[in-house]
């Protein structure tokens, strides 16, 4: 089944190309990038959202969310897991 990329951007403050960019034409990328937004909905607003995927993080060695999961990537590397990681560390107790 193929995402609805225009559903999840408005979710998450981005554009459907930048949600397709990261799925790259991969099911389980989408699933993981789909993942990480429905994490952050508790804690931020849309636009929120979009400004957390673009922020540089310590945590991920000064790149942003979107520079990990917009390189060449699956979602059981160290990288992605560490993006999903600081982003269940927002869900909280959901």
């Amino acid at each position: 089944m193929k995402k609805d990329f225009n559903h999840w951007a408005a979710r998450a403050g981005m554009t459907a190309a930048t949600l397709e960019n990261m799925a790259g034409g991969n099911a389980a990328r989408a699933d993981f990038v789909t993942g990480v937004i429905e994490d952050l909905e508790g804690a931020y607003t849309p636009d929120g959202i979009g400004k957390w995927f673009a922020r540089p993080r310590a945590q991920l060695g000064g790149k942003s969310p979107s520079e990990i999961l917009s390189a060449d990537w699956t979602p059981a590397q160290e990288q992605p897991q560490r993006v999903k990681a600081l982003s269940l560390s927002l869900r909280g107790g959901r």
